[in-house]
């Protein structure tokens, strides 16, 4: 699947929501099961020479009596004014991969393949071009809930969709990011506003 695709699904499941979510009460909406290793980073050979790529490994697992398809998509913003947004990068999702001694799907690989119900499935969410100035990170992985909800529940306004958010510290040397540590400060299922163009890239 093509990012062009993935956009065109958001936009699609965010405006049928806005028309079609009426009542509190509302049906078929889920949130996978999360499991994951941190924020990494590794170092990957290129005719330019090594490039540096940042990235999350987790396993999710389907927790509905339905296989489900998802359309993972995942942004980092930074507190020196950046935003990023995740790339499949197969030749680094390659070395992740035998890095960790497992197979993992990148986010158009991921958006390829249905979950069984009651099943998991490795994935990644991969970001390159990190800005090396930066020491806080807000990182924000989409797709993984299709849970929606209204700020105003009165007169249905402010439609809000259900992210999981990671605040990374990354103190170190803007020299040699390689070797700085990434720790998680909080991380957690929060509500932000649909805005498809949250996840253009």
């Amino acid at each position: 699947m093509t990012r062009k695709t993935s956009l065109v699904l958001l936009a699609v499941l965010a405006v049928g929501l806005a028309a079609g979510v009426a009542t509190a009460r509302r049906e078929g909406l889920w949130t996978l099961g999360l499991e994951h290793k941190g924020f990494m980073n590794i170092l990957v050979d290129s005719p330019q020479g090594p490039v540096a790529y940042y990235y999350i490994s987790y396993r999710v697992t389907n927790t509905t009596d339905r296989e489900l398809t998802i359309v993972p998509q995942g942004k980092i913003v930074t507190e020196t004014g950046q935003t990023l947004f995740a790339t499949p990068a197969p030749k680094a999702a390659y070395a992740i991969c035998k890095r960790h001694g497992r197979a993992m799907l990148d986010i158009d690989r991921m958006a390829q393949k249905k979950i069984p119900a009651g099943k998991s499935r490795w994935g990644l969410y991969i970001f390159t071009g990190l800005d090396d100035r930066a020491d806080h990170l807000d990182v924000y992985l989409y797709g993984l809930s299709n849970a929606y909800k209204y700020a105003d529940e009165d007169n249905r306004t402010g439609l809000l969709r259900k992210v999981y958010r990671m605040k990374i510290a990354r103190p170190g040397d803007v020299d040699n990011r390689q070797l700085d540590k990434a720790r998680i400060v909080e991380e957690g299922w929060v509500w932000i506003p649909v805005d498809v163009k949250a996840v253009e890239g």
